[in-house]
């Protein structure tokens, strides 16, 4: 479940995290063509405002969703501490560490099932004749 969880907030925030480059890129473009008519710098000036806007937007869903999962890195740390023993206060240093954790239980739940597997052949095999 939390594996799940630290799944959809890292997709969460690579979504977010394209959003903002789309916009950072777009504010370029547009920075770039600063040679055109008065009319066009006004025009551009608003879109400027307006992407200046979507960027105050995306920047704040980031630090929503960073919050977020501070919080339950957290949240897991207090319910869970023993699996922190070895890692540091820093919460991305915490993340690592969690992620790290997950993946060698996944392994070794994957040891679990191919050892459950060559039992299970073994057993038929035998009293099967």
């Amino acid at each position: 479940k939390l594996k799940c969880q630290i799944a959809e907030y890292e997709q969460e925030l690579r979504e977010l995290n394209e959003k903002y480059f789309e916009v950072l890129s777009n504010i370029e473009k547009q920075t770039q063509s600063s040679s055109r008519v008065d009319q066009l710098i006004d025009n551009e000036t608003q879109t400027d405002d307006q992407q200046h806007d979507k960027l105050i937007q995306v920047n704040s869903k980031l630090k929503r969703a960073l919050q977020t999962i501070k919080e339950k890195i957290h949240h897991v740390v207090i319910e869970r501490p023993e699996l922190f023993v070895d890692s540091a206060d820093d919460t991305i240093e915490r993340l690592d560490h969690l992620i790290s954790v997950i993946e060698q239980q996944t392994v070794q739940m994957k040891i679990l099932q191919t050892e459950h597997d060559h039992m299970l052949i073994d057993f038929f095999f035998r009293y099967s004749y």
